[in-house]
């Protein structure tokens, strides 16, 4: 008996054929797959140098092994809760996370949180490229071809070929990439941690406790690292799943498992052999640091799985970063939109190869900026998004959408998430950028974003409580010959 002839065949989402959904609604017909998927999305997207690059910079907070551990397990389960619930929504509504944002926003309000997130997803989009690029340019080199602007921007050039196709073809080739990735990469990182780990100054790392607010800090910037950079993405790898097989707390349980698994390994990673290599957070080719302490026959293996690995969560990114431009209202195809966001990234990866530059502080300065807005976002979405979505009036901005409010803005959720992301910005410092009153215990400790996340949680929840905001209320139904009949 052949199994596979038993489970209906997805219309609209196959592997290695372009989708073609966009942000349109995802019928249960069209649905297919299990939560599992989602564990293998999380695990392959975050496994590669950068999350051993997030162990680094929390090594430049002067914890010991004991408090890196409990730092890293709080804000990665913390945040990848967050990231279950969100993808959760993603089940319930059909649609790609910032169209569902419409339900909550309204579809001219929710503009300004889409352009957040669509900056979000260029700048990992970037910073993986990067990364990648570096590993390709070690390759050219060690065949003979010179380090040079041309060489540059040839290693960037392949890497965005490679994950462009993937990401053109959508959904169902981003899951069987994922699922691939997730066993060849995971077996090869794992070689290459056993080749990292007799490298290690354990004397190092088990200096005295660092101090409360160096701890805090530690757990906002992995929060901010891992599970709030894909907040805005969440419902965008879960809107093919069936309902009926996809409940609320197994979404959440394999997102948290996929995520932590690696993230959790390769972050500790980074923080010990930041012993041996104390400068892998300011360098701005971690690559090559890296790969100079490995050993010599190790070197072009070591390249590859660099490369390879990162596949996986560029193709991710850049996938989510063209819906991100057609929630924004874009009248264009995904395809077309795949490609706008692969030019910017090439001209802007192209640009900081070039010029050189901290590639961990980069990385954090970007990241904190991006989540003053994104965790903000999430908050007020989760405290006011409504149980059931609407899927013709998350694509309406005439005053017929449900979602309509005030001339398609919602202003008392926009007001919660602009006041807290405002706040948070001004009491946030970072390499580039750092706010009036980032001063005295502000300054370090990253405590700016905890409060501008009360703050819009605070302020939604007063909003509801005085009748001002509410959680959109929404039957569904499904059309029958009779015309629409309301579900129970």
């Amino acid at each position: 008996m052949n199994l596979k002839s038993l489970q209906p065949e997805p219309v609209v989402d196959k592997v290695f054929v372009p989708e073609e959904t966009g942000i349109t609604h995802v019928s249960q017909s069209d649905r297919h797959g299990s939560p599992l998927e989602l564990a293998a999305i999380y695990w392959a997207g975050n496994t590669g140098i950068p999350t051993i690059i997030f162990g680094a910079i929390l090594f430049t907070f002067q914890l010991n092994l004991w408090q890196l551990l409990l730092a890293a397990a709080i804000g990665i389960v913390g945040s990848y809760i967050i990231v279950g619930y969100l993808s959760h929504a993603g089940v319930r509504g059909g649609s790609p996370m910032m169209t569902l944002s419409r339900a909550v926003f309204g579809y001219q309000g929710n503009k300004l949180p889409t352009c957040v997130s669509w900056i979000n997803q260029l700048f990992w989009e970037t910073l993986l490229t990067i990364t990648a690029a570096y590993a390709i340019l070690g390759l050219f080199t060690q065949a003979g071809l010179p380090y040079n602007l041309v060489t540059q921007l040839g290693a960037i050039l392949m890497f965005m070929i490679l994950v462009g196709a993937a990401s053109y073809l959508g959904h169902a080739t981003l899951v069987w990439i994922q699922i691939l990735c997730t066993i060849l990469f995971t077996l090869l990182t794992i070689w290459l941690v056993a080749l990292l780990v007799p490298q290690i100054n354990w004397a190092k790392i088990s200096n005295a406790p660092a101090d409360w607010v160096s701890f805090i800090a530690a757990v906002t910037v992995i929060t901010v690292l891992t599970g709030a950079s894909w907040f805005n993405a969440a419902g965008d790898y879960s809107r093919y799943l069936p309902q009926d097989k996809a409940p609320r707390g197994i979404v959440i349980r394999w997102t948290v498992l996929g995520a932590f698994t690696p993230v959790f390994g390769l972050t500790v990673v980074g923080f010990l052999i930041s012993s041996r290599l104390p400068n892998l957070a300011v360098s701005n080719d971690p690559i090559s640091l890296i790969g100079g302490i490995l050993p010599g026959w190790f070197g072009t293996i070591y390249l590859l799985i660099t490369a390879g690995s990162l596949i996986a969560g560029m193709a991710l990114t850049l996938y989510s970063s063209g819906l991100n431009l057609l929630a924004l209202g874009v009248r264009i195809k995904r395809k077309i939109s795949v490609t706008i966001d692969a030019v910017i990234i090439f001209i802007a990866a192209g640009l900081i190869i070039a010029t050189g530059g901290s590639f961990a502080g980069i990385l954090l300065s970007c990241a904190q900026l991006l989540a003053v807005g994104l965790i903000p976002w999430a908050a007020v979405f989760l405290l006011t998004g409504p149980r059931s979505f609407d899927a013709n009036s998350l694509l309406d901005k005439t005053s017929t959408s449900q979602y309509y409010y005030w001339h398609g803005i919602n202003a008392w959720a926009l007001t919660a998430f602009l006041t807290g992301s405002i706040v948070a910005l001004l009491f946030t410092s970072t390499q580039y950028v750092s706010g009036p009153f980032a001063q005295g215990i502000f300054a370090t400790s990253n405590l700016g974003l905890l409060l501008g996340v009360v703050i819009s949680i605070v302020l939604t929840l007063s909003f509801r409580a005085f009748g001002l905001l509410k959680r959109p209320e929404y039957t569904p139904t499904e059309r029958t010959q009779n015309g629409p009949t309301r579900l129970p």
